[in-house]
């Protein structure tokens, strides 16, 4: 019994640290993501005006 309980917890933890880890880098993506869009459009904008 106490098997089964640990391995469901084991499992539960599992899944909980898949998803703070997949939120984690997802929040990382979209951090890069909207500094390199930034970086692209104070270029562009740069270029564009001289």
């Amino acid at each position: 019994m106490l098997k089964v309980i640990f391995k469901i917890g084991f499992k539960i933890i599992g899944w909980v640290f898949m998803i703070v880890i997949g939120l984690f880098l997802f929040k990382i993506a979209l951090w890069l993501g909207l500094i390199v869009v930034a970086i692209a459009g104070v270029a562009l904008f740069g270029n564009a005006t001289t």
